[in-house]
């Protein structure tokens, strides 16, 4: 839910994070360089009409979320009620300094709390002094849960300038601007997720062995540091050199390109999995997505962060070697000649002892030689999948 200023006084914001449970829900929101905390108590409700309907609300919603991962549809409507009465608080929140922006101020900003209540039937909201909370560090990871990165610069959230329009600098970007002025790729960090941890392992590692020279992978540029130094707020990798908004091989427009070029990607993605299981590194996450076309029609791989797609990788063979050759059997031997919606939701139940599910053995990717050892220039991603790809001038 991101209203613009329409007219009716409610200037721009956006809802960046919520929690609905029965006894109590809370929202946030950024607007204007400020978060709101918006939170609602099931208690103060008692004796009013509005009880019931926050009931029906939030047991909707949770029923719902037990299908459904991502109830979008109802958690917008669950949020619109809870910020509605906070229009005017928003409103007269104030401009921010007329300063550029930084990754710091983005992750630290200055700090709001509402608190909904029933006054005359109504629900609306009233300021009460801010508390400390879990949300507040919720989009970072404490330095303490982070594996050793001394290969890898850290670089500071105060030189680290956001690229959006200001007026909607409100959620992680996936672009910051570096201390040489170079607009490099923004991976952002989110407690309790062991991407951040893990794709830092693995570029320490390619650092090492110096396979980012030899691979067509982005190049980490530093780890974004919270200028206190307890916590890490993302990493910041090189752009890959694109054209097109979505240049992975899921896109249709890289796709119609199959037949002139298809050949080619699958033999240089082979290579690469070949040269980093020589060195004991696995890519893990291997799916169209994650194969990035740049401008001159080479492929690279991104995302080091472990996971799987169960359509290409079985659960038992996530984030191993023979999962990687997996995802590229199935990507180019199965996949790219059919890559239809319905193929999306088949997932990968072969058990172990089985025959494969995919048509050709890993041995049999080495024809043809490799078309991309010319060297990487260092950049990362894809709007197909992490979003660290170069625009198109």
């Amino acid at each position: 839910m991101e209203p613009a200023n329409d007219g009716d006084g409610v200037p721009h914001f956006t809802v960046v994070g919520s929690e609905f449970e029965h006894d109590d829900s809370l929202v946030e929101v950024m607007c204007k360089g400020t978060k709101l905390y918006i939170e609602i108590f099931r208690k103060d409700l008692r004796g009013t009409p509005l009880k019931k309907e926050y009931d029906q609300k939030v047991k909707k919603l949770i029923l719902i979320s037990w299908k459904d991962p991502d109830p979008y549809e109802e958690e917008e409507i669950m949020q619109d009620w809870m910020v509605t009465p906070c229009h005017a608080i928003l409103a007269g929140i104030p401009e921010p300094a007329a300063t550029e922006s930084v990754l710091q101020t983005l992750y630290f900003p200055p700090v709001m709390r509402a608190r909904l209540t029933v006054v005359g039937g109504v629900l609306v909201a009233q300021k009460v002094p801010n508390r400390p909370c879990a949300q507040d560090h919720s989009r970072m990871i404490a330095m303490d849960e982070m594996p050793p990165f001394g290969r890898i610069p850290s670089l500071g959230a105060s030189t680290l300038h956001l690229t959006n329009d200001p007026r909607y600098n409100d959620r992680a970007p996936n672009r910051v601007r570096t201390a040489d002025n170079v607009v490099r790729f923004f991976d952002p960090a989110r407690r309790g997720s062991s991407q951040i941890p893990r794709k830092v392992e693995t570029a320490s590692r390619l650092l090492e062995l110096g396979l980012y020279d030899r691979l067509k992978t982005p190049k980490i540029i530093g780890v974004a540091v919270s200028d206190c130094g307890e916590y890490v707020l993302g990493l910041v990798f090189d752009l890959i050199p694109t054209v097109g908004w979505d240049p992975s091989l899921r896109s249709s427009e890289i796709h119609a390109q199959i037949s002139g070029h298809g050949k080619k990607w699958e033999r240089q993605v082979a290579n690469m999995i070949r040269l980093l299981h020589e060195h004991d590194v696995v890519w893990g996450d291997v799916h169209p997505g994650n194969i990035v076309i740049d401008k001159d029609l080479d492929a690279w791989i991104v995302d080091f962060g472990g996971g799987f797609a169960p359509q290409f990788i079985y659960y038992k063979r996530r984030e191993t070697k023979e999962g990687d050759w997996e995802g590229w059997n199935k990507i180019f031997g199965e996949w790219i000649l059919d890559p239809d919606e319905e193929y999306k939701m088949k997932t990968i139940l072969i058990l172990p002892g089985e025959k494969t599910p995919w048509p050709r053995r890993e041995d049999e990717s080495s024809e043809g030689g490799s078309d991309w050892n010319d060297g990487s220039d260092g950049s990362d991603g894809s709007d197909g999948s992490d979003g660290n790809v170069e625009p198109d001038d």
